[in-house]
């Protein structure tokens, strides 16, 4: 796979490569210029691998910079098979692998979805390798059916959620532009009675800059395992100081 890589490299091939990249939708707004040089190429092990379930969303965020999010088509299992199988193959699988499935909102693909997933890569992987699977979620869908699930799984969760509704629901609503924060907190209020554990993703923005201290004694309130803050990016010169 790589040696095949590092000869289209050295035939000039790398830009119909790129051309090729960006006709996916994840990649359409960005460029990213890369220097490669092809004889001292070396790959690290995956630790960290990132599934995309499907690009829909339930909630359609101010800030999110993700195309095609009521694009209702699901990643068929295939996908998932082969791209482990061939890691697997190339011998690029740490022992320990986290498996993040983020999209759009993971939890719209159905449960029995998901058992297809982790049955493939459980078949492909068998004890070699410890596979821990990570969802990160708005909440919002998440029940007592999807906490058995969880549990029955092991899945590790992170709740996306900005702080007190005036600061969450600003950016955080639904396709017909009601705020959400109600809706993640029964979430929030599901895991909590299941006894799951779950960490918080807020992300910081114009909305969030005078509200430090609500927004983390709000999120404190809840008591996940950990706290986590994305900044929100914008082109060009941040004018505001944090």
């Amino acid at each position: 796979m790589w040696a095949g890589l590092r000869e289209a490299l050295r035939a000039g091939q790398i830009a119909n490569s790129l051309a090729k990249l960006v006709r996916f939708p994840y990649f359409r707004q960005r460029w990213c210029v890369l220097t490669i040089n092809p004889d001292r190429m070396e790959v690290s092990p995956v630790q960290l691998l990132i599934f995309q379930p499907s690009p829909f969303c339930n909630l359609n965020c101010s800030y999110c910079y993700l195309p095609d999010r009521q694009d209702k088509r699901v990643m068929d299992v295939d996908i998932v098979r082969t791209t482990v199988r061939r890691l697997r193959e190339e011998k690029l699988l740490e022992p320990a692998v986290s498996i993040i499935w983020h999209a759009g909102e993971p939890t719209v693909v159905r449960r029995e979805r998901y058992a297809e997933y982790f049955a493939a890569i459980k078949e492909i992987l068998g004890n070699s390798c410890e596979v821990v699977h990570h969802f990160q979620t708005n909440a919002t869908l998440i029940d007592d059916q999807w906490c058995d699930f969880i549990k029955e799984h092991q899945i590790a969760v992170g709740v996306s959620i900005d702080g007190p509704d005036y600061v969450h629901n600003y950016s955080r609503k639904s396709w017909s532009g009601h705020g959400t924060l109600g809706k993640t907190l029964r979430g929030i209020k599901a895991l909590k009675e299941n006894e799951i554990e779950f960490h918080t993703i807020s992300v910081i923005g114009d909305r969030s800059l005078d509200h430090a201290n609500e927004i983390y004694d709000f999120l404190a309130s809840l008591k996940p395992c950990l706290l986590a803050f994305n900044v929100e990016e914008q082109e060009g010169i941040q004018s505001r100081p944090f």
